[in-house]
């Protein structure tokens, strides 16, 4: 593969990486990276997928495609400059409680900020904070308990965030949600 076609598979992954979650068209890669032909950047997207580097899926409204990074639910860019490979706690094998699930940083007393899996506001409108919830090998814990390892960085910068737009969009219905995207 050429190298200047490699550069171009670069700029639009990172690209896709600064819009974590939140996707991006055809449209928008070509411009931000100043490509004029959509079908060269689709041949650059198709590749990305096959590498697995990226993914796609049809957006809210049904009208049109989107590509994501791959793995966007993990934030690639919270302790990382430039094309630095994705944090995988999967493959990697430190989906331990001493890294955060977010960035694979290890967790200390002073930058550790574990999250709940069942935001507090969630708990407190359904009563949840003292029920408890029965897990696949039959043992029980509360919700209040059920938490998942995280560096302050990542809980502050970027779940508080996510938090507060999934909890407007259930507070203000789907369309407000969904105007909120554009």
């Amino acid at each position: 593969m050429s190298n200047k076609r490699e550069q171009r598979l670069n700029q639009v992954l990172e690209f896709l990486w600064k819009r974590t979650g939140v996707g991006t068209t055809r449209k928008e890669i070509g411009i931000k990276v100043g490509l004029k032909s959509n079908s060269y950047v689709g041949e650059l997207l198709d590749e990305l997928i096959r590498r697995g580097k990226a993914s796609k899926q049809i957006d809210f409204s049904g009208k049109r495609m989107r590509y994501f990074a791959a793995h966007t639910s993990i934030v690639n860019t919270a302790h990382s400059v430039g094309l630095t490979p994705l944090y995988d706690p999967i493959t990697t094998w430190t989906f331990d409680n001493d890294h955060c699930f977010l960035c694979g940083v290890v967790l200390t007393a002073t930058n550790r900020s574990d999250e709940h899996v069942f935001p507090k506001w969630l708990q407190r409108k359904y009563n949840l904070w003292n029920q408890t919830l029965e897990l696949q090998n039959r043992t029980t814990i509360p919700y209040k308990q059920v938490l998942i390892p995280c560096c302050e960085n990542c809980n502050t910068n970027y779940l508080s965030r996510l938090e507060e737009t999934i909890a407007n969009a259930y507070n203000n219905g789907l369309d407000e949600f969904r105007n909120s995207l554009n």
